[in-house]
């Protein structure tokens, strides 16, 4: 996102704010470094908030982490189980492309906050 103009942020925002889905936030300290655990505990969160949605495909970005990810997804999803997790190069996979530009949305705000753009977001704070 960074590298388009203006104008095309605001296009691709106004493009992501028109699709029918449901984008989660999750927020963790800053103090936590490790990547690996930071990964694990947005997963968890992610999970104890959509229990009761009905998710047949989790698709993440590829990693050096897809066992603990694996792990991780089916501990926490037991009560509804997943039907298929897959790792996938960002490239390969434009819907990863989304919670990035969101992502960005969100800590550039001003003219470029998601609220203004429709997109519906369900913050998931974790606090330490």
């Amino acid at each position: 996102m960074k590298k388009e103009s203006a104008a095309k942020q605001r296009e691709i925002l106004k493009f992501i704010g028109g699709l029918d889905l449901q984008h989660y936030a999750v927020s963790l300290p800053t103090a936590l470094e490790n990547i690996s655990r930071a990964r694990q505990l947005a997963l968890e969160l992610l999970a104890l908030h959509v229990r009761t949605s009905e998710i047949s495909r989790i698709t993440l970005d590829e990693s050096t982490h897809k066992q603990r990810d694996v792990r991780t997804i089916d501990r926490h999803f037991n009560l509804h189980p997943v039907g298929s997790i897959s790792h996938v190069p960002t490239r390969n996979e434009p819907m990863l492309w989304i919670p990035d530009a969101v992502a960005w949305s969100l800590t550039r705000g001003g003219d470029f906050d998601a609220a203004k753009f429709d997109i519906k977001i369900m913050k998931i704070e974790l606090v330490s």
